[in-house]
């Protein structure tokens, strides 16, 4: 599926990548400085999860019981990703 030409504010995922890699010199990308990249990240972390948590279309307790796995699931790992 191509996008439509225009202007976009989004971080460049491998499956835009491989989106844009179809459209040759029509798509431009620039990267961001380091100091500007923690608020896209963020966003794209939080839509993300936003969209697994509501994924969970069970029992409401099962339901609940999953997601809070995956949630500590996910701060668990980012902790021994940032621990020296």
């Amino acid at each position: 599926m191509s996008l439509p030409i225009g202007l976009y504010d989004q971080l460049v995922t491998e499956e835009l990548a491989a989106r844009l890699n179809t459209m040759g010199d029509a798509a431009q990308t620039d990267e961001l400085a380091s100091g500007e990249a923690a608020g896209p990240l963020l966003d794209l972390l939080s839509n993300t999860m936003s969209r697994l948590l509501e994924s969970f279309e069970t029992d409401p307790r099962d339901s609940l019981l999953k997601q809070l796995e995956l949630v500590n699931g996910v701060l668990l790992h980012l902790r021994q990703q940032t621990s020296g």
